[in-house]
């Protein structure tokens, strides 16, 4: 059973990637697709971050409400709490280290990857 599923997945990717192959015609489009493709995967990273903090932060406040209903339970301690929440606010604020990084290195003149089509990378809308 499980053979059959994996077949039936490796026959739709090969499908599905014989399109995208026909498209490259050489070495140049290649690099430059590869080049379009690396923006989209810097937003991505950014919008995940984000999404992730905010559910750590609320499993870290979860966490804080389980240690209140049961102080005796040592699975729901305040530091576990306290660390999922301060992880949370870190991955909340990567996007706007990754902005001021850029800015500190290359200035503010530099072409940079964005969340919201300004090229400021501080801030999703």
């Amino acid at each position: 059973m499980i053979k059959r599923v994996l077949q039936a997945a490796a026959l739709l990717v090969l499908v599905g990637t014989s399109a995208a192959i026909a498209q490259v015609t050489d070495v140049a489009s290649m690099a430059g697709q590869v080049q379009g493709q690396l923006g989209a995967i810097g937003t991505f990273a950014g919008v995940l971050s984000f999404l992730l903090g905010f559910v750590f932060g609320i499993m870290g406040l979860l966490k804080l409400r389980a240690h209140q209903n049961n102080p005796n339970d040592p699975s729901n301690t305040p530091t576990k709490a306290f660390a999922l929440i301060f992880v949370g606010v870190a991955l909340i604020g990567i996007p706007t280290i990754m902005g001021v990084g850029v800015g500190s290195l290359f200035g503010t003149g530099a072409d940079t990857t964005d969340l919201t089509g300004t090229n400021t990378f501080t801030e999703i809308n």
